[in-house]
C-alpha cells in the first residue's frame, strides 16, 4: 500500500476510534498513538482487535455486576452462577446484552412473586382478602421493581394504619 493509502487508512481508523463508546479520552489517545505507529493494515487491524477484546471484557464485567447486585429473593445463588457462566462464555456484545436482559426479566419476575408473597403474609385483621387481592393485582401490573416497592410500602402503611386504629379502639373499649 502506498504511503497515501496507509495515511488515509490511519485517519479513518482514528475517526472510528473517536466514535467508540465507553472509552476514556486517555484510552482513545493511546489507541490513536498505536494507529499512528502502525506500519501496515494488519497492525491497524490488530489495534481494533485489541479494542474489541477490551470492550468485550468490560461488558462482561459490567454484566456480571448486574447479576451480582440482585438480592437472593430476586435471583438465587444458583441462577446467579448460571447467568455469570453464560456471560463469561459469551463471544460478543449482543450475546451479553441478551443474557443481561434475560437476567433482568428473571429478577423482575422473582421480585413480583416475592411482592405478592409479602402481601399475602400481611395479617387478615389488618388487610382484607379483597384489599390483598387488589394490591397483588397492582404488583402483577407493575413494570419496575421500584413500582413494586411502592406498592409494598403502601400495603405496609395501610396494614399499620388499620392495626393502629384497632389498638386505639381496643384501648377506648378498656377505658
Amino acid at each position: 500500500a502506498s504511503d497515501k493509502a496507509l495515511t488515509a487508512e490511519k485517519e479513518a481508523a482514528k475517526a472510528e476510534i473517536d466514535d467508540l463508546p465507553g472509552l476514556s479520552n486517555e484510552a482513545k489517545a493511546e489507541l490513536k498513538d498505536q494507529i499512528d505507529d502502525a506500519e501496515n493494515s494488519t497492525e491497524i487491524a490488530d489495534v481494533f482487535n485489541e479494542v474489541e477484546e477490551r470492550a468485550l471484557a468490560e461488558a462482561k464485567d459490567d454484566a456480571k455486576a448486574v447479576v451480582d447486585k440482585a438480592a437472593n429473593n430476586e435471583l438465587s445463588p444458583e441462577r446467579k452462577a448460571a447467568h455469570k457462566a453464560a456471560i463469561e462464555n459469551a463471544s460478543n456484545l449482543e450475546e451479553i446484552t441478551e443474557i443481561v436482559k434475560e437476567a433482568e426479566q428473571e429478577i423482575f419476575r422473582n421480585y413480583q412473586a416475592y411482592g405478592k408473597d409479602q402481601i399475602d403474609k400481611l395479617d387478615d385483621a389488618n388487610l382484607s382478602p379483597e384489599q390483598k387481592a387488589k394490591l397483588a393485582a397492582e404488583i402483577e401490573r407493575a413494570t419496575t421493581i421500584d413500582e413494586i416497592e411502592r406498592i409494598l410500602d403502601k400495603a405496609d402503611t395501610e396494614a399499620s394504619d388499620k392495626a393502629l386504629t384497632a389498638e386505639k379502639e381496643a384501648a377506648k373499649a378498656e377505658i
